[in-house]
């Protein structure tokens, strides 16, 4: 609406001053054109552009609002915004999506992925490789793994689990071997992988999580994504149910 014109709002005693790390998390998943278009100001918006109501004008027009949010960002911080050397964290979307992440290669922040497809399917798997490709850095959060929300009830529309079902079993994030994924899949190994996949992190919603069950949700799995990330054991194979047996003791 109004604020298609105006820079991002971060003010001094705001996000900036309560978060102090150099890295900063800028969002970006799920925008929906869709809802745009329902805007008569933003549809105005963009026929004074000259954009198209279609994806290529709303990528046009979430570019538009990401530099200028990104400028924003930088100036709150104090630092330069004609340095392309300042990172920032933004969610895999339509917009890292085949030719559409050349907006944030564009941009005067180098940008880093963090990855939450569902690396079972072909579409998201080309995605990952479309952004590394691109020369970006990732944090993998593919859901398939590190949802840990998933498996419950359906809270958003019908009857069932939820979205992103099923449960996920410590097993399976112990089982998934980042290194060799990437190996196989993108060509990426040693240094060179090291220079692109900075970890992965586990994610936890709050729509159905809260107070009285958000540790036994996070705990003891994100202890097998801790022994995965910094032994990455060798040997543990996705489909043997029992390969997992030996990390009981360490790990409960």
């Amino acid at each position: 609406s109004s604020g298609i014109n105006a820079e991002w709002p971060l003010r001094p005693g705001d996000l900036v001053d309560v978060f102090k790390d150099e890295v900063f998390h800028m969002g970006g998943d799920e925008v929906k054109g869709a809802c745009w278009n329902t805007s008569s100001e933003i549809r105005e918006y963009m026929d004074a552009k000259g954009w198209s109501k279609d994806e290529e004008g709303y990528m046009k027009l979430w570019y538009e609002y990401q530099t200028k949010a990104a400028k924003a960002y930088l100036k709150a911080r104090g630092l330069d915004n004609s340095l392309k050397q300042h990172k920032a964290i933004v969610w895999s979307s339509s917009m890292t999506k085949g030719e559409n992440i050349k907006y944030l290669n564009q941009s005067n922040i180098d940008y880093i992925i963090q990855f939450w497809g569902n690396l079972s399917d072909p579409l998201e798997q080309e995605h990952l490789r479309n952004i590394v490709k691109s020369g970006k850095q990732v944090i993998m959060s593919n859901f398939d793994d590190l949802y840990l929300d998933c498996g419950f009830a359906s809270w958003v529309k019908g009857k069932g689990h939820n979205w992103c079902a099923p449960f996920k079993p410590w097993q399976g994030i112990y089982r998934r071997n980042y290194d060799e994924w990437f190996e196989t899949n993108a060509n990426l190994s040693g240094e060179a992988l090291k220079e692109v996949l900075l970890g992965a992190e586990a994610a936890i919603w709050t729509e159905q999580a809260g107070n009285d069950n958000i540790l036994t949700r996070i705990f003891p799995r994100t202890w097998a994504l801790a022994e995965r990330l910094w032994t990455n054991p060798l040997g543990i194979k996705k489909e043997k149910s029992t390969d997992c047996d030996s990390a009981l003791i360490p790990l409960l």
